[in-house]
């Protein structure tokens, strides 16, 4: 390696994103069908070890405060175990573990009688784990558990869909610099496709096969309900804030008509897909992973845009008519503003 090269990699190497070409460091990568042998070795010795714990403690943890101890030792020995080396026994042991010390805190605190206190308390509660868990699947998990609970807390306090089209903005500014946190690169990474699903699993509710807005609607402790149009309107920004963000990315001038036009090819995509939104958030992951090349986020966005799409079709709550005119428009829109756009780049090339 070159002088440059090799500062280069010492200095990724001290942020933790790379390890080091010796043989001290060599991490042997065993093939996926041993990682799943560990994985389901690790989850049933985890099963096997709790069960035991808690019929030989039943009496114990009878008690809230017993099982809040429980539930906090649990955590503390999962933490422990996902400290060692790289390990898919002791890392789904860890993630075992882990997940059962959860349950006992949920079970603790579901005796509360605020529903928002419960949604509030277990959103900081899976924060905190996210931060502090030395594991990608962890913090993967715990990212999305406090996304569906900040949801819930938004839904009782009567703003159901604020979370959905909120979380667009947080997950397309963290795809965009995801690498401006090159020492916190291993936690923003698993906090990155943590949001990417949840952002997804938020927006294409239609994947569910149940209304998702009205089981958060029957969660609201309030009479006083957020208008639709909020959620509408914060959509459609979110959509044009990430092309937008895209463009300054790029170093592209956005008084020029090329940038004017992609802005507005946002803005209209936005409005078509309104009652469509999966469709909107799923180009958007498209979008951003394509532009960092970033295959998981690419294959992601793919798979659940054509599940969103094709599930959408057969939902009942509007006409196939409809839908089938939705889906033509936005298709229709695509083709289009490719047409346009490379139309427009041909002539900048030009001159």
């Amino acid at each position: 390696m070159t002088i440059k090269t090799s500062e280069l990699w010492l200095k990724l190497e001290a942020k933790g994103i790379v390890q080091a070409d010796d043989v001290k460091h060599i991490v042997v990568i065993s093939p996926w069908y041993i990682k799943v042998l560990l994985a389901i070795s690790g989850w049933l010795g985890a099963l096997f070890l709790l069960c035991f714990v808690f019929i030989a403690l039943f009496w114990f943890i009878e008690s809230l405060a017993a099982s809040l101890f429980v539930s906090v030792v649990l955590i503390f020995i999962a933490y422990r175990i996902l400290l060692r080396p790289n390990n898919e026994f002791y890392e789904h042991l860890g993630l075992a573990i882990s997940i059962s010390g959860q349950v006992l805190f949920i079970w603790v605190i579901s005796d509360w009688e605020s529903s928002l206190m419960i949604s509030l308390t277990l959103a900081i509660f899976q924060g905190l784990l996210t931060y502090f868990m030395p594991s990608f699947l962890h913090r993967f998990f715990s990212t999305i558990f406090t996304a569906g609970a900040l949801a819930a807390s938004l839904a009782i306090l009567g703003a159901p869909q604020l979370m959905a089209s909120g979380l667009i903005f947080v997950t397309a500014w963290l795809c965009l610099n995801e690498f401006s946190f090159a020492k916190q690169y291993q936690r923003v990474s698993a906090v990155m496709y943590g949001l990417v699903v949840s952002t997804l699993l938020l927006n294409c509710n239609a994947l569910f096969g149940t209304d998702v807005d009205s089981s958060l609607h029957r969660l609201s402790e309030t009479a006083m309900q957020m208008p639709g149009w909020v959620s509408n309107a914060i959509y459609i920004i979110a959509l044009v804030f990430t092309v937008w963000q895209l463009l300054v990315a790029n170093h592209v001038a956005l008084n020029t008509g090329f940038s004017k036009l992609v802005l507005l090819f946002a803005l209209l995509l936005g409005l078509v897909t309104l009652n469509a939104p999966g469709i909107g958030v799923c180009l958007v992951i498209l979008l951003v992973g394509f532009a960092h090349s970033n295959r998981v986020l690419v294959g992601l966005a793919i798979c659940s845009l054509v599940v969103y799409s094709s599930t959408y079709y057969f939902m009942m709550e509007e006409t196939l008519l409809y839908k089938s005119g939705l889906l033509l428009v936005v298709a229709a829109l695509m083709l289009l503003g490719r047409f346009l756009l490379n139309s427009t780049l041909l002539q900048l090339k030009d001159k």
